[in-house]
């Protein structure tokens, strides 16, 4: 189970692709920011290891998706802490995002992305702009960050349990 949640909720999905893997659970979180009595909030958390493919992000976005316990309305973690952006381009960012834009049950859905490096920060950063630039989606609903606490609270605002 991911360390910056408060609970798994479902059993593990594991996912392979050629160059890397990925995982996905249904978690619950509470806010960092807090006390005892704050509400518990749902997400999809996703892990992404080695590299994969637009392709293999977009089947591994289809099985979070469809996951009868979690789903495209529920707010979502991308842990690319351990994806590796060497092998990703401008292109991979621009097919991504146009990609994104065939699955309008996440519109306006908030996702998170937590990297540990430039490049996955550029990268995620690019891929938001593609996607608030062409209309895909609003800006407003990814983040990008280095800090795990900062994107589940954000995530957390989303709504309610």
């Amino acid at each position: 189970m991911p360390d910056i949640v408060t609970r798994q909720v479902s059993r593990e999905v594991p996912f392979a692709g050629a160059e890397g893997k990925a995982a996905y659970w249904l978690v619950e979180v509470t806010p960092s920011s807090g006390g005892e009595g704050q509400p518990v909030h749902r997400m999809n958390f996703a892990r992404c290891e080695g590299h994969l493919s637009v392709r293999e992000l977009l089947a591994l976005l289809a099985m979070i998706d469809m996951d009868r316990d979690g789903g495209p309305d529920l707010p979502t973690l991308w842990d690319m802490r351990d994806h590796d952006f060497s092998q990703v381009s401008a292109n991979f960012a621009r097919a991504l995002a146009y990609a994104l834009g065939k699955v309008p049950e996440r519109v306006g859905t908030r996702r998170g992305f937590l990297v540990n490096d430039v490049d996955g920060y550029a990268t995620m950063r690019l891929f938001q702009q593609v996607v608030s630039g062409y209309g895909i989606d609003s800006e407003d609903v990814f983040l990008v960050s280095y800090d795990a606490e900062e994107v589940l609270d954000w995530l957390c605002e989303a709504g309610g349990p």
